[in-house]
Formats: structure tokens, sequence, C-alpha cells
């Protein structure tokens, strides 16, 4: 071993359990704001494969995004609720977790119904690569 990979074999040999949350409730609400984040990261860049340079398509399809993650988000929920057993236990816990995914779901779409007009206000009077802070 060199002395560049000591630090690394160090740290790999102390390493813990991702920090991931326990309750069922949290572990489905923050599942959907990772899926809603990725959806629309993920758009944003198929958009720059497309030539998108503006600010308010790439806002359009980062939002198309995550409404597709969303849509699949409820989907995937209503799966896991149709799939529990009779085992009350497991009933409660998956109850539970789409219970998370409904309210994170409710919540993402407020703060959509809340911020579009002014969203779109802000990225639709940006040239290509300017922002707020700089840029162009």
């Amino acid at each position: 071993m060199s002395v560049k990979e000591k630090p690394l074999m160090n740290a790999v040999s102390r390493s813990g359990p991702l920090p991931m949350p326990e309750n069922p409730f949290w572990a489905g609400f923050c599942a959907v704001l990772a899926m809603a984040f990725m959806g629309g990261f993920v758009t944003i860049f198929a958009s720059f494969t497309y030539g998108a340079s503006r600010p308010l398509p790439m806002y359009e399809m980062a939002r198309a995004g995550a409404a597709v993650a969303l849509i699949l988000a409820a989907l995937l929920a209503l799966v896991t609720l149709a799939t529990a057993s009779q085992d009350s236990d497991e009933k409660a816990f998956k109850r539970q977790f789409c219970t998370g995914v409904a309210v994170a779901i409710i919540i993402l779409l407020f703060v959509d119904f809340l911020a579009v007009d002014w969203l779109r206000e802000e990225f639709g009077g940006m040239r290509p690569g300017q922002s707020q802070w700089g840029g162009i």
C-alpha cells in the first residue's frame, strides 16, 4: 500500500452505515424529494443534448422531468400499497411509507403552484447563460 492510499484505506475501514431515515414516513418523504430532484436534474442534462441554452425552456424541461418523477412516485406508492401482505406490521409500515410519499407530492405540487409564475417571469427575462449571480 502506498502512502497515497493509506488515508483512503483508513476511511473505508472505519465506515459506518449510510444515514437513512428509519421512520417509514420520512423514508417515503425523502424518496419522493430525491425522485423529483433527480427527474429535473436529468432532464436539464437531456435538454443540453438538444441544444437548449435559454433559461426558460430549461426550467420548463426540469419542471416536466420532476412532474414525470412525481407521477412515477405515485404509481409506485400505489403498487406498494397493493402488494402489502396480510401481516399487520408490514401493512402499517407500507401505509406510513405511502403517507410520506403522498405528503411530499402534495407539498411539492403546492410549492410549484405558488412559485411557477414567479419563476417563469424570472427565467423568461434572462439571456442564454445569464444568471442572477453574474454570468454572461
